[in-house]
């Protein structure tokens, strides 16, 4: 909060040594990005999504907001040894995907509080989707002057990502591992925001809000097949299970999303 104020305040003093700004009128069209600058977990920029305005009077807006992520994750494990003239290896991978999909729908009543300050309040509402998958494969051998073994297994996870695995894992391991559900819901929201007009119809502003998520989340299952050969036998077993219960939740919460707003309004 300190750097948000330090930056808005740098503006402030830039700004008054450039032309008048242009405020927006009936009909101006406006867009913006919404980012973070600063560090959160390790990432110092993030881009939140894009809002729209159009203004059906000079202090009345409707707004659109429209954002989208997607992120990959892949581990791999290995290994390879040779004890008692018995020579093991195995190499499980699996490559999960998952990222959200929101949009926004927004009205906005501004005021004017000084010459370059616009103050707004206002409410939305959105629809919210998670969703994610996981694509799994392994490969494990087990040699000896007796005999020679090898199983090998892929399969898909829908509606479940899994964001890490111990070493040295099967089947079996995954009915357990699904932390990231494939979820959709309902959002509400109530807020009140700052735009600093910069020069014309650019802006630098933040947003303040209250909102309301209600969401389920869908069943994750697991389809996929295992191959065994053994003593010159192959056995092949076909996957096909539920992993995960759906469930329902509500949260409310207070929100500064994002830290600053970039715009221009035409």
């Amino acid at each position: 909060m300190k750097k948000l104020l330090f930056i808005l305040v740098v503006v402030l003093i830039v700004s008054n040594n450039v032309s008048a700004q242009q405020k927006p009128k009936k009909g101006s069209f406006g867009t913006e990005i919404q980012f973070n600058p600063f560090d959160q977990d390790g990432k110092t920029f993030q881009l939140d999504g894009l809002k729209f305005r159009y203004f059906i009077s000079d202090r009345d807006a409707i707004r659109l907001k429209f954002g989208i992520n997607s992120t990959q994750n892949k581990f791999t494990d290995s290994d390879s040894q040779e004890e008692n003239e018995i020579k093991t290896s195995y190499k499980n991978e699996f490559k999960s995907t998952s990222g959200d999909f929101n949009l926004d729908l927004g009205y906005e009543r501004h005021f004017d509080l000084a010459k370059r300050l616009n103050v707004y309040v206002g409410g939305s509402i959105g629809y919210k989707k998670h969703f994610a998958s996981t694509k799994i494969e392994g490969y494990s051998e087990r040699i000896s002057e007796s005999n020679t073994s090898s199983s090998k297994f892929n399969g898909k996870i829908k509606n479940g990502a899994i964001l890490a695995l111990d070493s040295n894992w099967d089947e079996e391991d995954l009915l357990d591992a699904v932390n990231d559900p494939a979820t959709s819901g309902a959002t509400f929201a109530i807020f009140t925001g700052l735009d600093f007009y910069l020069y014309k119809g650019l802006y630098i502003g933040t947003e303040f809000g209250l909102s309301l998520k209600t969401e389920s989340s869908k069943k994750a299952k697991y389809t996929g097949k295992s191959t065994l050969n053994s003593q010159g036998e192959t056995t092949i077993t076909e996957y096909d299970e539920k992993m995960t219960e759906k469930i329902r939740q509500t949260n409310v919460k207070t929100y500064i999303e994002p830290v600053l707003r970039l715009g221009w309004t035409f």
